[in-house]
């Protein structure tokens, strides 16, 4: 009895374990380099560069609800998966109090509101070659009555608010004469951490656009009021911590197999010499 209790909590500990194999989180940081207001200057704006950054990635290849080719040439290879963000967090050091954003991604599986675009352009200097995740809480041309993704209310500022974030992770020619070959292939499936290892560092970068709250939601057309713009310094793999679920049943197992050895034990000691 004991030994399939064991056998039944082992494989719970399994099952709740590989269902987030296929998620990968990723921790990010690095420093802003350009804050830059199109339109009249607001007073809430205060980001400047030299601000740094910190954020959380969570990305998951097996969650792309659809993919497709933009370009499938051999110079030049580029896929479109949409829905790989399972969320997308940071936040930027301010005088005052930081700016904190949670990217609305959840239910969201339109390739217009978040996507994926994995490839290489070109062989030659202006080639690149990397992946480009990209979210929106405004997809560009709708004609009429857009759905709107909800912007959280800490990342108001003013009167703006984030339209889309941008996290770039690749390389151009000029920088890295091996661009062309950083990846393997176009799939979803990226290790986005050992990508940002083999870059040369000067494309990879996170962008957010703001855009003003009047006309979020004109149709057709993108308004862009403000751009920030930094250089990524870090993009690693975060390190896996069990689930509550999991630490009770893998707590539940150890149980069940020290409670087999003290069984097993007092056997032994009573048999007869």
């Amino acid at each position: 009895m004991l030994k399939t209790l064991h056998f039944m909590a082992a494989a719970a500990v399994l099952a709740g374990t590989s269902a987030q194999a296929a998620e990968k989180r990723y921790n990010f940081s690095g420093t802003l380099a350009t804050a830059y207001q199109y339109s009249a200057p607001i007073p809430e704006w205060q980001f400047a560069a030299g601000q740094r950054f910190t954020g959380t990635l969570v990305y998951d290849a097996s969650a792309v609800s659809s993919s497709g080719a933009i370009i499938d040439t051999p110079e030049w290879q580029l896929m479109f998966h949409s829905s790989p963000i399972k969320s997308l967090s940071f936040s930027i050091a301010l005088p005052g109090e930081a700016f904190q954003y949670n990217v609305p991604t959840e239910g969201l599986s339109n390739a217009a509101w978040h996507y994926a675009a994995v490839g290489k352009i070109g062989e030659g200097p202006g080639g690149w070659s990397g992946v480009n995740l990209r979210t929106f809480n405004y997809p560009i041309g709708w004609q009429a009555n857009p759905p709107s993704a909800p912007v959280p209310q800490s990342a108001y500022v003013g009167s703006y608010n984030p339209h889309s974030v941008d996290i770039s992770i690749n390389d151009v020619l000029y920088s890295n004469p091996n661009a062309a070959n950083l990846l393997a292939n176009t799939s979803a499936d990226q290790d986005l951490a050992a990508l940002f290892n083999r870059t040369s560092g000067e494309s990879n970068f996170l962008g957010i656009r703001f855009s003003d709250s009047s006309r979020w939601l004109t149709p057709g057309t993108e308004h862009i009021d403000a751009f920030l713009s930094g250089r990524l310094e870090t993009f690693a793999l975060a390190t896996g911590v069990p689930e509550p679920m999991a630490w009770t049943m893998m707590i539940i197992g150890f149980g069940f197999v020290g409670g087999t050895m003290r069984q097993r034990r007092k056997t032994a000691i009573a048999l007869p010499a």
